[in-house]
């Protein structure tokens, strides 16, 4: 329980951090972990070539934290094993989620309980990213598709 504690707060903090940001004229976003801080992702090529593609950032025992950048539209899936936190830090995705259809934009946030069949579908031309914590970390595959496996 302690361990969950400490993840929501600091995903809360995280949370406070992007909507305050996102409240200014030009929004400047950053994420600070224990190797460094990333300000803006470069994404190649071949990770473009992909979508929606992911980046891992850090981890820890009790959750870990990735950069997703999503050009198209995510297929309906679950996270049988994780609870999912994403933070809006560029363009606007149509989120489904349980039944319902969520606008997000640069700066919103969201919480996927574990098991919540749910999908994104970005609505910006240049694409959407988002700053991703799964709780507890992701260490093996937890994307459940159309009854496939996979990252």
């Amino acid at each position: 329980m302690k361990r969950y504690a400490t993840s929501i707060f600091v995903i809360g903090l995280a949370f406070l951090h992007f909507s305050c940001a996102s409240s200014k004229k030009e929004h400047v976003w950053k994420a600070v972990v224990p190797e460094g801080v990333v300000e803006k992702v470069a994404w190649t090529e071949e990770e473009l070539s992909k979508d929606p593609t992911t980046r891992n950032i850090t981890a820890t025992k009790d959750s870990s934290f990735h950069f997703l950048h999503l050009q198209g539209s995510e297929r309906p899936h679950t996270h049988d094993d994780h609870d999912l936190y994403a933070f809006i830090i560029s363009g606007e995705s149509k989120l489904n989620m349980a039944g319902k259809e969520f606008i997000l934009k640069q700066g919103d946030g969201v919480f996927i309980p574990r098991g919540t069949v749910h999908w994104a579908e970005n609505v910006d031309p240049k694409g959407s990213e988002a700053y991703v914590v799964f709780v507890p970390a992701l260490t093996e595959p937890d994307h459940h598709e159309l009854g496939k496996r996979t990252l």
